[in-house]
């Protein structure tokens, strides 16, 4: 975003080439650059590295390259294709590519909660439902064959010492190529301590200039002198025990620009599904929830059809198809190829009274035979702890057209609720401070113009942070009504007593599922599956124990957002906008 192309003007570069092809990013760019009074030593490319041409772009080759367009396993983004080309069409003789060298490492992993996302229990779900479940691990497409995670944010714990698994060389074409052009070998890990294997952490050391090194690695490096923004790459491999001294095989493959480990010698499952399905799917509180909710329906009278709104649960259409005459699965996609995984799954486990509808107007269902329903399942929440609006359009029109008199809705409320936080680290992630950077260059505010306040897919859990309010519960919605509609737009102020002083940083925002004629409730604060959302105040606020905090909430289609609005009486300007 201008930070090198700045930093290289002020350090003496009579010109600087600075190439980024995504409008909004060199929009960022050119603010940045304008900023800092660089324009006349700055230029700003707006192409692929691939199409810089001498002179069209640049007046000659270049005495440095800079590159930083790494992926987590550090050969993505098109970076092999983009080195080979800047080497040998850009770069002048004897000049200098930063970083000149980088270094992959991997390491055996045990993290029960990170196999959840990608290899189904089988045996607990079993338990559950009642039904025998296949063996199921996650998907990964052609063009990214692992994980991303912050493991700071996670629990887990090495099995193996650090292995190399390669060293190369940016000014190396050779080396380069071969890269681009792929190979693949055999690299054995030693084991040092007893666990449960479940995945290869992958990570990286740039070699900068000199002793001067970045690592994207999950603990501190002996040789790196800092540590980066980078995520680690995680390889899934089929969950097993393993001891000291024992040796596991990985497959490295090299093809094209991408890398994959996987353990040689292990076949594929039978059957296969997104890591949100499998995720969700695990989640023994989910869905003991449902299926106690469920149980106490069928408990009432006979149902006979089902329409199931479903976006990610393997277990309700299983539960339900021993239960009932016709179970409708309509897999709402939200713009996500999660929907068509979850029905492919599905169709190889169902029997014939289970029917699919992928994305359908419910006009158009009874094409299948079913006019109208019982009971109307509803999965409202998506993995990443925002509501899916796509299953709270197609609620609202099928309650209105395919519910019976008399027919259920399940869940049968939802609470939005939320509580102020002091979290630094997530408040540091999302704002720029001059100051902090060390350098004389000008860019926060331009950054903070772009940025969103809104975080998702937070793990509460592993968020460090310091809960400043009471939890509040800021509105309930009805869900079971027929004729009643959800609201397209609902604002409202809430009261929030601080139970802790500290600097209020953010709201954390979560949901609570609610089941009719009864207290159980599923929250998804304590779920397994579900992450909660964050929202960020534009400055931080001092707060005492005992006052009473004013805030404003907006529920609107499926977006819910809380902005701070007063202390004790003291308005500040973050109001809605």
């Amino acid at each position: 975003m201008g930070l090198l192309a700045v930093q290289a003007a002020q350090l003496g570069a009579r010109k600087v080439y600075a190439c980024e092809k995504s409008p909004a990013t060199r929009s960022i760019l050119d603010s940045v650059v304008q900023e800092n009074g660089m324009t006349a030593i700055v230029e700003t490319i707006s192409k692929n590295s691939l199409q810089i041409d001498i002179p069209q772009d640049v007046e000659g080759r270049v005495d440095v390259i800079v590159v930083e367009t790494f992926d987590a396993a550090l050969l993505g983004e098109g970076i092999m294709a983009s080195l080979v080309h800047a080497v040998e069409k850009l770069l002048a003789p004897g000049g200098h590519v930063v970083p000149h060298s980088a270094t992959v490492y991997c390491c055996l992993m045990e993290s029960f909660p990170l196999v959840s996302s990608y290899w189904l229990k089988s045996d607990l779900l079993s338990n559950l439902i009642g039904l025998n479940m296949p063996q199921m691990s996650v998907e990964c497409d052609d063009l990214d064959q692992y994980l991303t995670e912050n493991l700071s944010t996670l629990k887990w714990r090495p099995l193996s010492q650090p292995t190399a698994l390669m060293t190369i060389s940016f000014t190396d074409v050779a080396a380069l190529t071969q890269c681009l052009n792929g190979f693949s070998r055999t690299i054995s890990v030693m084991a040092d301590t007893a666990g449960e294997l479940h995945a290869a952490v992958v990570w990286f050391e740039l070699h900068l200039a000199g002793d001067v090194t970045l690592s994207s690695g999950p603990m501190p490096s002996v040789s790196a002198s800092a540590a980066t923004s980078w995520r680690q790459a995680i390889f899934p491999l089929r969950p097993r025990d393993i001891q000291p001294q024992s040796n596991v095989q990985l497959e490295m493959k090299v093809s094209a620009d991408h890398l994959r480990l996987t353990e040689a010698g292990i076949l594929d499952p039978i059957l296969e599904a997104p890591a949100s399905i499998l995720s969700v799917s695990n989640d023994i509180g989910y869905h003991a929830f449902y299926l106690e909710g469920l149980r106490d329906i069928l408990s009432r009278g006979p149902i006979e059809s089902v329409l199931v709104l479903s976006h990610c649960s393997l277990l309700l259409p299983l539960f339900l198809q021993s239960k009932v005459k016709v179970v409708l699965v309509h897999v709402v996609n939200d713009d996500d190829d999660d929907g068509d995984a979850l029905s492919d799954v599905l169709h190889e486990l169902v029997d014939d009274n289970v029917k699919f509808i992928v994305d359908l107007n419910v006009d158009e269902m009874n094409q299948y035979g079913v006019a109208s329903v019982d009971l109307i399942v509803a999965e409202l929440i998506d993995t990443n702890g925002q509501l899916r609006k796509g299953v709270l359009d197609h609620l609202h029109s099928a309650k209105s057209n395919m519910l019976k008199p008399g027919g259920h809705v399940f869940p049968s409320a939802l609470s939005i609720q939320a509580a102020g936080a002091e979290c630094q680290g997530l408040y540091a992630d999302n704002y720029c401070d001059d100051s902090a950077l060390g350098l004389d260059i000008k860019i926060s505010h331009i950054v903070h113009s772009y940025s969103s306040l809104l975080e998702s897919d937070i793990r509460l859990g592993c968020c460090q942070h310091k809960e400043l309010t009471e939890q509040t519960t800021l509105m309930t919605l009805s869900l079971e009504e027929p004729t009643t509609a959800l609201p397209k737009l609902m604002s409202m102020r809430r009261e929030m007593r601080i139970q802790r002083e500290g600097e209020l940083t953010n709201f954390f925002i979560w949901f609570s599922l609610h089941a009719a004629n009864s207290e159980k409730t599923y929250c998804t604060r304590q779920s397994d599956s579900i992450n909660t959302c964050a929202r960020l105040l534009h400055e931080k606020v001092k707060v005492e124990t005992g006052l009473v905090m004013v805030v404003n909430c907006l529920f609107h289609a499926s977006f819910v957002d809380v902005r701070f609005c007063s202390l004790e009486g003291q308005p500040t300007d973050d109001r809605f906008e």
